[in-house]
């Protein structure tokens, strides 16, 4: 076995068992190395140091040079010169193979320009090597100051792209403008793209194998252009979706998109404009998770009107669905519900809100058994039982929980048969203020639910929230309440 922490396997290697080591097939010696360099934590540069033998190997097997690692301070007093010579040398080692490269290269302050220049000149003999091995980057997990990353880019020798990930960040400064950064990535296909703190104009990327997405703070005109570029993507994360100008948005309203392969979309929006513009425009036939977040810095209550003509369109495929409350009145929240609930695939219902929503909860629980006669009305209120492929239900919030909706989720489907919703999990973790008191599940809840422990999985927590010192506790609601019982 190969220790995943480089220290503890050198220091625990005495001589007698480096000569048991040493008389190892020379192959099997290499395919060890190998698979060592790929732990996060390794570096084959010690290796080496272990002994002249270990590093005639280590130095002599490509493999083991194939998985860089740097995070380096732009701003630290050092020989520059040295550590390019010894970059160059590690690049050189792993000769033609793949190479899967994790580099992070920090600014002292991005916001003082008098050290920027002294920076970039450090950096930019580091990336200019790393352009130069482009065309053997598999994967690549690169955050770079703004100034850098624009000199980022495949070299003329980049012909066959063999990258498969594609990970680029910028430090995220303090200021409502996104910086757009081209640099010259055109040679690249990749499959997973990730672009965190600038806007990266979409011309720079060739997008037609990417299946995996994820942008923060994207304009909304960019992801028109990419949804229209990229055929095969399948998932997509947008975080807080913005838009340029109000006339791009009339003009992309003439050219609706309609992507076939999208399966997952989570998307924030940073407007009401960007929410109801992208709700109107954009069609996934085969969508089956949605997932709709609020914006980054503060929650707004968003109109329901084009998320149910969304949702609508996307009725005969959804299988996974996020609903915050925070962002929908009251009426508007139980419409979204009761649409929801008529979807026959949809299997998984995730419910997030804060205060004062505990009656859109309440108000479920009615629907929940509302194609079942009760004590107060002898007819049904639905002529067919809401969420009937419900496999995971979960709810986060600040507010109480009404512990009778548990039980109405295990209602049967209908008086002749006592099919129940499928349901393998039910999720509920209620936030409370630090001290306050733990108030049990009622016993008649807690004696219903243990009845289907054998085939559902409950996760009842209450977590403390300390906001002053940041602190949070867990409790597990669920065995206390239980314990609660045996007192």
């Amino acid at each position: 076995m190969v220790p995943s922490s480089l220290g503890q396997g050198i220091s625990n290697l005495h001589a007698g068992q480096r000569s048991h080591f040493d008389k190892l097939p020379i192959e099997l010696v290499k395919t060890i190395f190998e698979t060592y360099a790929s732990y996060c934590d390794a570096c084959p540069l010690t290796l080496g140091a272990v002994c002249k033998e270990w590093r005639r190997v280590a130095w002599s097997t490509p493999g083991v040079w194939t998985f860089l690692r740097m995070e380096i301070g732009l701003y630290e007093p050092r020989s520059w010169p040295l550590l390019y010579e010894l970059l160059a040398e590690w690049l050189r080692r792993c000769q033609k193979l793949p190479l899967n490269i994790r580099f992070y290269a920090y600014s002292e302050d991005p916001r003082n320009p008098t050290k920027e220049d002294s920076e970039v000149h450090n950096g930019a003999r580091l990336v200019e090597l790393l352009n130069q091995y482009s065309g053997q980057w598999r994967s690549v997990d690169i955050l770079l100051p703004e100034r850098l990353m624009a000199l980022l880019g495949s070299s003329a020798s980049c012909v066959n792209s063999k990258l498969y990930s594609l990970s680029l960040a910028m430090p995220i400064k303090d200021s409502d403008q996104t910086p757009c950064v081209k640099p010259a990535l055109g040679g690249f296909t990749p499959r997973i793209v990730s672009i965190i703190g600038f806007h990266l104009n979409p011309d720079s990327l060739t997008w037609t194998n990417v299946t995996d997405l994820l942008i923060a703070f994207p304009n909304v005109e960019d992801v028109h252009h990419i949804f229209q570029s990229a055929e095969r993507l399948q998932k997509c994360v947008f975080l807080s979706v913005c838009f340029n100008s109000y006339n791009s948005l009339r003009k992309l309203c003439k050219n609706p998109v309609n992507h076939l392969q999208l399966k997952i979309l989570e998307i924030g929006f940073a407007s009401q404009e960007v929410e109801t513009f992208f709700m109107d425009v954009f069609t996934f036939p085969n969508l089956t998770s949605f997932i709709p977040t609020g914006a980054l810095e503060e929650l707004r209550t968003l109109g329901a009107e084009h998320l149910i003509k969304f949702l609508e369109r996307h009725s005969k495929t959804l299988r996974e669905m996020m609903l915050c409350l925070d962002d929908y009145t009251f009426e508007d929240a139980i419409a979204i519900l009761h649409l929801l609930g008529s979807f026959e695939k949809l299997e998984e219902l995730r419910i997030a809100g804060g205060s004062n929503k505990s009656i859109v909860m309440s108000s479920l629980c009615e629907l929940l058994e509302g194609h079942l006669p009760s004590d107060d009305r002898a007819d049904p209120i639905l002529s067919e039982p809401l969420f009937p492929s419900l496999r995971v239900f979960s709810r986060t919030g600040y507010d109480s929980f009404p512990w009778r909706m548990l039980v109405s989720l295990l209602f049967p489907l209908s008086l002749l048969e006592n099919r129940r919703r499928p349901l393998r999990m039910i999720r509920v973790d209620c936030i409370c203020h630090w001290g306050e008191a733990l108030k049990y599940i009622p016993q008649d809840v807690l004696s219903i639910l243990s009845e289907f422990c054998d085939e559902i999985e409950f996760k009842i927590i209450k977590t403390m929230y300390n906001q002053g010192a940041h602190v949070e506790k867990r409790i597990d609601w669920w065995q206390a309440s239980v314990n609660n019982l045996l007192v």
